[in-house]
């Protein structure tokens, strides 16, 4: 079973917003637009029969109302569900939240499950048939988790529900282990009268004897079980120095506690898998910022783990997050891609998606190749405004020249994308416009060479959804500017030669052109 489609109405920053649920969605959008507030909605659709405050109603007046379609559902699930399920139709419930006072004035919420079937809603019966394992886990790693709370021995932590998993599982032989705990338990358990504890317990009863006549006493133990032994376990790390995890940087500690979250999923689908026919079960991971204290390469390690988790069908694991880093994406995943906005209080927020196919396969090929080696193209989901153009030559000379007409291109959050060749420039504006089509969520213009009047690009012009948003320079950008020279080491000398112009030496169409759209 997983989930296919999410909307949320009502909650927190959310008006109403709906997107698809894609086995991997990365969650991307300025602070304070919502991105917590979505995972936090799917947490208590799965798990929470309240909401956590009278904050989490954008209208107190109105109801909360979380709805998820649920798909993919195994042999054993529609088994179970059977009843709640609408002729071959996905799986749809709603969970209401309700804003009540108690009678001491303070503010409560109760909730009603609903399960969609014959054209309408109904409620579940007062046993839940969705609670006991039938929908998916729900795992959530907060952005700031201190590692001395996760690493607890405890059921309320992944690494406690690991070791139970751990300890009871058969893919492991304790057959030594258990061997030696079986002779500490004959060994506790003796009865002669030259037993450790035998013997103790009759001296200090000997004692107690002249102070309380027949008084017996008797000392007992809990045998130690192979779970007990871990107790007091520490963590230790060695990166050529051997010391406790809890000491390492905080990125090392980060990286842990994905790895038994991830490890955990896996092996509690191999728990489930054989008992009482249950098929393996869908688990939902759901990361604040994962890219936090990683070193950007790891990110990227990050983000390949993620795919290749979606990727082995066999686990299925959704995982859902919210990131404010370029590495933790990539534009040719669009269909990853969930960008949360929030134009209004009034709207509210929203998510934008593309979840269609673009390209035919010859595009595909072509776009993977364009993207495959300039992670810096995945900046444009994080900009105001973006400026699509060529190659490198003009990548390093167009941020000089708006310095030179004053204008910062960091300051006003204007992403300069180099597309590979003017050919490839139509691919990355196919991906903006689908994703424009619904809402303009991207403000792009494009940059590019007529060479010497045989460069004209009809597609790239066709394509523009402002055609006023297009700038040709006349022959290339070196001729536009006068530069000379450039044959050898060409974005280099351009650039240099950029540097030593004045506002006045630049020609009059493209100071306008980028004043009217940039100032």
């Amino acid at each position: 079973m997983k989930i296919k489609n999410i909307t949320i109405k009502n909650f927190r920053s959310i008006t109403e917003c709906d997107f698809c649920f894609n086995d991997l969605l990365a969650l991307v959008g300025e602070n304070n637009n919502g991105k917590s507030n979505i995972i936090d909605a799917i947490e208590m659709l799965l798990k929470n029969n309240k909401v956590n405050n009278e904050y989490d109603f954008k209208d107190r007046n109105k109801t909360i109302e979380i709805e998820a379609i649920f798909d993919d559902l195994t042999d054993f699930e529609k088994e179970k569900i059977s009843a709640y399920l609408d002729d071959g139709n996905p799986l749809r419930l709603k969970k209401d939240f309700v804003f009540v006072e108690k009678d001491n004035g303070l503010p409560d919420s109760k909730s009603t499950l609903y399960y969609f079937k014959e054209d309408e809603w109904k409620k579940t019966p007062a046993q839940n048939p969705f609670s006991g394992g039938i929908l998916p886990e729900f795992y959530k790693v907060p952005a700031v988790r201190e590692l001395k709370e996760e690493t607890k021995i405890a059921t309320t932590t992944y690494f406690g529900k690991f070791l139970d998993l751990l300890f009871d599982s058969d893919d492991y032989d304790f057959t030594n282990l258990d061997n030696i705990l079986d002779q500490i338990n004959t060994e506790l358990k003796r009865e002669d009268e030259n037993a450790p504890l035998i013997k103790g317990a009759k001296e200090i009863e000997a004692i107690m004897c002249e102070q309380f006549k027949d008084c017996c006493l008797k000392f007992e133990i809990d045998t130690p079980k192979r779970k007990s032994l871990i107790s007091q376990m520490e963590i230790f790390a060695d990166d050529g120095c051997h010391t406790p995890l809890s000491s390492k940087g905080h990125g090392t500690q980060r990286a842990f506690i994905f790895s038994i979250l991830l490890l955990y999923a896996q092996k509690l689908n191999n728990k489930l898998k054989n008992i009482d026919g249950k098929d393996k079960k869908d688990i939902i991971i759901a990361i604040e910022e994962p890219e936090v204290y990683l070193h950007p390469h790891q990110q990227r390690i990050i983000y390949k783990l993620f795919k290749k988790l979606i990727g082995a069908e066999a686990e299925q694991i959704q995982i859902i997050y919210t990131t404010h880093s370029s590495f933790m994406i990539n534009i040719e995943d669009y269909k990853y891609l969930g960008l949360v906005t929030k134009d209004s209080v009034e709207e509210g927020t929203k998510v934008t998606q593309c979840i269609e196919d673009i390209f035919e396969s010859d595009d595909k090929k072509e776009f993977k190749m364009a993207c495959q080696f300039d992670p810096e193209r995945n900046e444009l989901f994080f900009a105001d405004k973006i400026i699509l153009c060529e190659g490198d030559t003009e990548k390093y000379s167009l941020p000089i020249i708006f310095e030179k007409l004053g204008i910062n291109l960091i300051d006003k959050r204007i992403s300069v994308i180099e597309c590979g060749s003017k050919n490839s420039i139509p691919l990355f504006q196919k991906v903006l416009n689908k994703f424009n089509g619904k809402e303009k969520k991207f403000n792009y213009y494009v940059f590019y060479d007529n060479d010497n009047g045989n460069g004209k690009n009809q597609e790239i012009d066709d394509l523009m959804e402002d055609i006023n948003n297009r700038f040709v320079f006349q022959d290339d950008l070196e001729s536009h500017f006068s530069l000379t020279g450039l044959n050898k080491d060409k974005a280099y000398n351009a650039r240099k030669q950029l540097l030593d112009k004045l506002e006045g030496d630049f020609p009059e169409d493209i100071k306008t052109f980028i004043q009217n759209n940039f100032s």
